[in-house]
């Protein structure tokens, strides 16, 4: 019976307790409905935050919603040098718990309307947030009646992200690192983890615009960040004409001073890691303004490090045009400026045609082009190396085609005048001659060891100065060999010399032989000390038909 009544007695105690605990967040919550109440809480609380940081902080209203959701209105706050640092037409957090024992809040996520956030770096004091930071993360250690605060999910609706060095220099075109500025911002935060030294989330989604135009439809990732380095893992970044997908986005450096102009190109060192991703030039204009204005795209992958005035790329595949792909490794050193740029390629693979090659706008533009009868190689296959400035380069390798193999060692000089200018040696094996210059009823294939050193203008006509030996020679159904040439080459004209020690006829030839019609036009002297006519299928009527002369001739 006594027990019973200490039961009764511990329930009935159980029940008040829980009542107040009950009634005292309810009481609360009633009376910040009071304007006097809440308008005294608020000035409190920006009064106290204000004294702790060290700056003004307002705000113009507080809702609350029984009764763990609170909303503030028109939030502000200044930084050190009494600018704006954060701004928000609405703040509203959900708190998880507060602990009075414990001195804690847990709040699970925060949503910012319209907010403004005015990032500042300065060569001398740094980021003007990191103060802050520190206040917030404190010395590790609670002192006295200190609480801690901390919250999961951050969410951001059209608002606005702006960093600026105050050294910062404008631009005409792009992305200008000491002036970043982002607008329409969405974003869906996770896992938000701040700690003395380092500051980490997972970016679930995030969608803005810059200002430089750069439109990022969406973007996933795991962030990172601390006084030295930034980094994005597993991103996957879509613009309304990229899809990029990769390991690894990492910017390194000694402090944010290392983006202040001028010095970003060699002070912020890069690591990207991506998979196979569509990737728009118009994109990377805004980047570097070698790609402005060209609207292609290409897929990539690979590894790209180091910082922008010189950097390196290996493990690279890039496919762009109808079927070309290039695979290999790169160093450019002296980026952004494309002309002052030495170039290093070593080319595992290079598939393309001359037709991808003059519908590649980049190429276009800095007047590499092919000629219009070199379509006719089909699929061309490269390997080797390029070595070199854009406007004047070494490519040593072997080439490929569908109409034969030249391995080259020649120098390119393209120019602003569309011409490529070209030097070096080349050695043909096997090329259809005939078919290249639409004479393959008369001419065949061709074996040859030359020097060259010509021209192309605008990928429609060629000049060239030649001089080697041909190995072997095609030519009326007679395959010649032993033949030395020393002349000048336009389009389908030879004008030169030509020494022919064949077992079948020995032959000194100077003069010009024109192709480029229908009808082939001559003007040449030779001498011929022997020839069998019958053997070079020039005269079918007699096997024994052979023929020595010295000859001027002018056919037109």
């Amino acid at each position: 019976m006594a027990s019973r009544k200490i039961i009764k007695k511990l329930l009935q105690f159980a029940v008040f307790v829980l009542l107040i605990v009950m009634a005292l967040p309810t009481s609360a919550f009633l009376l910040l409905q009071d304007d006097d109440i809440q308008n005294r809480v608020v000035s409190k609380v920006m009064q106290f935050v204000s004294d702790k940081l060290g700056t003004r902080f307002t705000v113009g209203s507080v809702d609350m919603a029984y009764l763990y959701r609170i909303r503030l209105n028109n939030v502000y706050l200044e930084d050190l040098d009494g600018d704006t640092l954060i701004f928000s037409k609405s703040i509203t957090a959900g708190i998880r718990y507060i602990d009075p024992l414990r001195k804690s809040v847990s709040i699970g996520s925060i949503n910012f309307d319209e907010a403004i956030l005015n990032l500042v770096t300065d060569d001398e004091k740094g980021l003007n947030l990191n103060y802050f930071i520190d206040k917030l993360r404190g010395d590790g250690q609670k002192k006295g009646g200190a609480w801690t605060v901390d919250f999961h999910n951050l969410r951001l609706e059209e608002s606005r992200f702006t960093l600026k060095n105050t050294n910062f220099a404008p631009i005409e075109y792009g992305m200008n690192y000491t002036d970043l500025a982002a607008y329409n911002i969405n974003a869906d935060i996770r896992r938000f983890k701040p700690s003395r030294d380092s500051l980490s989330f997972y970016i679930r989604s995030l969608n803005f615009k810059e200002q430089s135009g750069l439109t990022i439809e969406n973007l996933t990732s795991r962030f990172s960040q601390s006084k030295t380095f930034l980094s994005f893992r597993k991103v996957r970044i879509k613009t309304p004409d990229s899809e990029i997908r990769g390991d690894d986005i990492t910017l390194k450096f000694k402090s944010f001073s290392a983006f202040k102009s001028g010095t970003f190109t060699d002070s912020v060192r890069l690591r990207v890691d991506l998979e196979k991703s569509l990737i728009s030039l118009v994109d990377l204009g805004y980047f570097s303004k070698v790609f402005r204005n060209y609207d292609q795209q290409l897929t990539f992958s690979g590894v790209v490090s180091g910082p922008v005035n010189n950097i390196r790329a290996k493990d690279i595949s890039i496919a762009f045009g109808k079927s070309s792909i290039f695979k290999g490794t790169l160093q450019f050193e002296g980026l952004p400026d494309i002309r002052q740029t030495f170039i290093l390629a070593d080319i595992e693979q290079l598939r393309t045609t001359a037709g991808d090659i003059n519908a590649f706008e980049l190429l276009q533009r800095r007047g590499i082009r092919m000629p219009e009868q070199l379509v006719k190689l089909g699929n061309i296959n490269y390997t080797g190396n390029f070595t070199g400035f854009i406007n004047d380069f070494v490519a040593y390798g072997q080439f490929n085609t569908g109409l034969g193999i030249i391995s080259t060692d020649l120098l390119f000089r393209p120019d602003t005048s569309n011409q490529l200018s070209f030097e070096g040696r080349m050695n043909v094996h096997d090329f259809d001659l005939g078919t290249l210059t639409d004479a393959s009823g008369k001419i065949g294939n061709i074996s040859l060891s030359a020097t060259i050193d010509g021209a192309t203008v605008q990928g429609k006509s060629i000049n060239a100065s030649l001089k080697g030996v041909i190995k072997q020679l095609d030519l009326m159904q007679y395959q010649y060999t032993n033949i030395s040439l020393s002349g000048d080459l336009n389009n389908k004209t030879f004008n030169g010399s030509v020494n022919v020690k064949d077992p079948n006829i020995d032959l000194e030839f100077l003069g010009k032989v024109d192709f480029s019609d229908s009808i082939p036009a001559f003007d040449f002297t030779t001498n011929i000390t022997d020839a069998n006519l019958y053997a070079l299928n020039i005269s079918k009527k007699d096997p024994d038909f052979r023929a020595s002369f010295y000859l001027i001739a002018k056919v037109y």
